[in-house]
């Protein structure tokens, strides 16, 4: 499947907010290593008459995140679209919850990560071995229903 978004489709809200629990940077993204927390989350927010949001973040920075599409003038309910760049817990840690939050929409991920968001166990369990008892604070990583997950490469 391929995805085409046309030229006036959407409208890029650039944002970065810092709230008492962390940081939403919607539109530009951080890029640096040094924002790499729990509480910091790198997403896009694409806003228009569907919403669409490019990564989500660690399953710790949930209400982060949903502070910040809020912020942006969005109401978390209406998001139509979770596009995942990759399956790293900092990218797509939170798209079970928020897949499980938002039953409408629908998750798109490259083939050779969507298994990972049906049964996060092997990715989980990479990243407790590299982390240890510090990958707790990466938050819970649940499983997205194998029917709201779309290959897309």
């Amino acid at each position: 499947m391929n995805i085409t978004l046309g030229k006036n489709l959407f409208t890029w809200k650039e944002h970065r907010k810092t709230f008492p629990g962390g940081t939403l940077c919607t539109g530009t993204g951080t890029g640096s290593s040094k924002n790499t927390s729990p509480k910091t989350v790198g997403a896009y927010l694409i806003a228009d008459e569907k919403n669409a949001l490019i990564d989500v973040g660690y399953a710790s920075s949930l209400n982060v995140l949903l502070a910040g599409i809020r912020e942006a003038g969005v109401n978390p309910a209406d998001l139509n679209y979770i596009i995942l760049t990759h399956v790293h817990l900092d990218h797509a840690g939170c798209a079970g919850q928020l897949a499980k939050l938002i039953p409408k929409a629908v998750v798109y991920a490259h083939p050779r990560g969507a298994p990972h968001l049906v049964n996060p166990s092997k990715l989980v369990s990479s990243v407790r071995q590299i982390y240890g008892e510090e990958a707790e604070k990466f938050g819970e990583t649940l499983p997205i229903p194998a029917e709201r997950v779309v290959e897309v490469s």
